[in-house]
């Protein structure tokens, strides 16, 4: 198989909105290449010098390494993607919103989750995002983080992050933004009961035998749901959704 060939097997295999601009490099390199290599004189092949032939192997390194970095930047931000999107040109699906006013649903066959080993408070960090997190990773004896993400269009619509407290209480927080619903967070965000903290109105209430309450919170919704309460189950996850606002 040809240089060339090989080339473009590979760019072949990238994202298609990445091709275009380097392929008008790699194709003005290697005929750049093909010029100097093909030069005749008197019926004899010309033989590039040793320093040029190094150059030139030089420069087509050089080329291999910002496709490589390329390719590297592309994967990175399908991994680490600035979520909650709230209706841009990319989410172009049936869960777009439409009116700025109104709220989309997502249901159980719209996303799929994937467990990450980035934290909400890393993911918060990384994309500046400031999200609300209980900072127990040290403390806890177990905790999980997913994503979930859009079959279509792979965008994030939620962050969850679940752990085992110290008093054996099992927490799930969801983290949306505030023009999204997910099918998980439903039910928690139907609850009746209301009080304020710190200017926030926080809904709460049990369903079944699980204990919820809900927020939203600078452009996020934050729903909670514990179960295993050893307390008043009310006033647990109430003072759940007072550390995240403190």
């Amino acid at each position: 198989m040809s240089r060339e060939s090989k080339f473009h097997k590979l760019i072949e295999k990238q994202n298609a909105e990445e091709k275009e601009a380097f392929w008008k490099k790699l194709e003005s390199r290697l005929e750049s290449e093909r010029d100097i290599d093909n030069i005749e004189c008197d019926g004899e092949v010309l033989v590039m010098s040793k320093n040029r032939t190094n150059t030139t192997r030089r420069n087509l390194l050089i080329v291999v390494a910002v496709f490589m970095a390329l390719a590297l930047a592309i994967c990175l931000t399908f991994f680490i993607v600035k979520p909650f999107n709230n209706g841009s040109a990319e989410n172009d699906n049936k869960n777009e919103i439409e009116n700025p006013e109104d709220k989309r649903f997502c249901t159980e066959n719209d996303y799929r989750i994937l467990v990450t080993d980035v934290t909400v408070k890393k993911y918060s960090a990384v994309n500046n995002l400031g999200l609300l997190y209980f900072d127990v990773y040290d403390e806890v004896d177990f905790y999980t983080t997913a994503e979930y993400r859009l079959n279509e269009t792979q965008e994030l619509v939620c962050l969850c992050e679940e752990f085992l407290s110290l008093d054996d209480t099992y927490v799930l927080l969801y983290i949306t933004d505030d023009k999204t619903e997910i099918f998980d967070t439903k039910a928690i965000n139907s609850v009746t009961n209301e009080t304020e903290m710190n200017g926030v109105k926080v809904k709460y209430g049990k369903i079944n035998e699980q204990y919820c309450a809900s927020f939203d919170y600078k452009g996020n919704s934050y729903s909670l749901k514990v179960s295993d309460v050893p307390t008043d189950g009310n006033n647990y996850v109430l003072g759940l959704a007072e550390t995240l606002l403190n």
